[in-house]
């Protein structure tokens, strides 16, 4: 019997997470200063980083078990959703994930 393949859903809740977050800092850079009007430019991240952490037992087991068709797939969803330089858009997906990943173990160790 062949092994089950994950899915990819919880990674891509990791992808918007990590952009998402990068989004609110460019936000927050924008004036110049960091104040509490722009705490609300990272209320969605956060929510997105709790949709990956309801999944934790999934997301981190899923990420290892990535295929390169898998990956293709986390690439163009990146690729349509925001706007990086094609030139190093595998480098920046690469990274977006290894960080996730990073966040969501130290988050499960503290469980």
């Amino acid at each position: 019997m062949a092994e089950e393949k994950r899915g990819i859903e919880e990674t891509k809740d990791i992808l918007d997470f990590m952009f998402s977050f990068v989004e609110a800092v460019g936000k927050a850079q924008k004036d110049g200063e960091m104040t509490w009007s722009d705490a609300r430019y990272f209320i969605d991240p956060v929510k997105k980083l709790f949709e990956a952490v309801d999944d934790i037992e999934e997301v981190l087991p899923e990420i290892e078990d990535l295929s390169g068709e898998e990956y293709d797939e986390l690439v163009e969803y990146v690729r349509g959703k925001w706007d990086y330089d094609e030139e190093n858009l595998d480098w920046i997906v690469d990274t977006a994930i290894d960080a996730g990943k990073s966040i969501l173990m130290l988050i499960n160790m503290k469980k």
